[in-house]
């Protein structure tokens, strides 16, 4: 009997696959790869769209309904007929449009997997694309290089899984990020809310966590543009990638119910030209919301290249109204309970002006303020 890989000694494995610890010679790798193929899945043709629209009425209970509309034609019903085929259509074209958004969902899961790995070819470390890795190439596993392959700006999340009894991962927002420090490095700030973000808080230095990321779109910022960064309460994080991005430009306005609610101030004073603060109850800074700060540093100020902001969304709707007051462009970061954090699942809709819905984690987090419907 077979001994099963996982029981081998490494020596095992290797003598196994005609291997070395040094791993695969270039030309063995080459022999190997025309022996073995690609290392990728085939894929099948895929469905058409009227395809997966005729698929819809292969069910057994639409099946049934087509029968019963049958005999209610025959019977002289003829409205009962009509209303029974078109609920079927309906049912047909939701079915093929929720089949055709979990395909591009697919899609985009896809991109994020990571086209490269890195293996030992002759004692060096190499980079090579994951379909050319072969039989008894020795693969190199490690936590990923997370900022470098998707990195697209400030404003971007990550899903953190926290603990084994909870199914859904937890959306956090990136504050800052560094790449090849000495490796890849982000920084999230968060406020324990729940059981996860519980568990996440009495994590321990040198604990690992399962991490998807980064994801979403983030802050569209010009090189040496100058924003007026806003933030409040756990939205304040966000803008700091923000204020390192523009280095130094831009102004930030922090907002909270209290005192203790502002957070990271210090970090703003070091890496912005001004720092404003607002607090609910008047215990530091102005007595008040953060969009009154907004408007006055408007009236004295308009050289802004827009306005980015990130908070409650009652604070983001008066800081947007703020904005197009003055005529500047205004960025906001949504915030919406998510389930897969890939856009597949549907569950961060978010209405906008134009009557779509867009989702967060995928179309977002961040959109133009004009794009998003507030009266929703």
């Amino acid at each position: 009997m077979t001994q099963a890989y996982y029981r081998k000694t490494p020596q095992q494995a290797l003598e196994a696959q005609n291997a070395s610890a040094e791993g695969l010679s270039a030309q063995e790798a080459r022999r190997r790869a025309e022996q073995y193929g690609p290392n990728k899945l085939s894929e099948g043709k895929k469905k058409s769209t009227l395809q997966v629209f005729l698929e819809q009425f292969k069910d057994l209970m639409v099946l049934i309904l087509i029968i019963a509309a049958v005999i209610s034609a025959f019977s002289g019903n003829v409205e009962s007929t009509i209303v029974i085929f078109a609920v079927l259509v309906l049912n047909a074209i939701l079915g093929t449009v929720q089949y055709e958004k979990a395909e591009k969902s697919l899609e985009s899961l896809k991109a994020m997997a990571s086209p490269t790995a890195k293996v030992m070819r002759g004692g060096v470390r190499v980079e090579i694309p994951s379909a050319d890795v072969v039989p008894g190439d020795i693969v190199l596993l490690e936590a990923g290089d997370m900022v470098r392959t998707s990195y697209a700006g400030p404003g971007q999340f990550v899903h953190v899984k926290c603990g084994e009894g909870l199914l859904l991962r937890r959306p956090i927002s990136v504050c800052s990020c560094q790449e090849d420090v000495p490796n890849d490095f982000i920084a999230i700030a968060f406020e324990v809310r729940g059981d996860g973000t519980r568990w996440l808080a009495q994590r321990k230095v040198g604990d690992t966590l399962d991490v998807m990321g980064l994801l979403g779109n983030g802050f569209s910022i010009k090189p040496k543009g100058r924003y007026l960064l806003v933030g409040g309460g756990i939205g304040i994080p966000p803008m700091r990638g923000c204020a390192q991005a523009t280095e130094g430009r831009s102004t930030a306005i922090l907002g909270g119910r209290s005192k203790d609610k502002i957070i990271l101030q210090s970090c703003f004073n070091d890496e912005c030209a001004k720092v404003l603060v607002a607090t609910d109850d008047g215990s530091l800074g102005h007595h008040g919301f953060v969009d009154a700060l907004v408007r006055q540093e408007l009236e004295q100020d308009k050289n802004y290249d827009g306005v980015l902001a990130c908070g409650p969304k009652p604070m983001l709707r008066n800081v947007a109204n703020v904005a197009q007051e003055f005529g500047i462009p205004c960025q906001v970061s949504m915030e919406e309970r998510m389930g897969c954090g890939v856009g597949a699942c549907l569950v961060c809709a978010c209405d906008m002006a134009d009557g779509s819905r867009k989702h967060v984690c995928k179309d977002g987090p961040v959109f133009d303020s004009r794009e998003v419907n507030w009266d929703v």
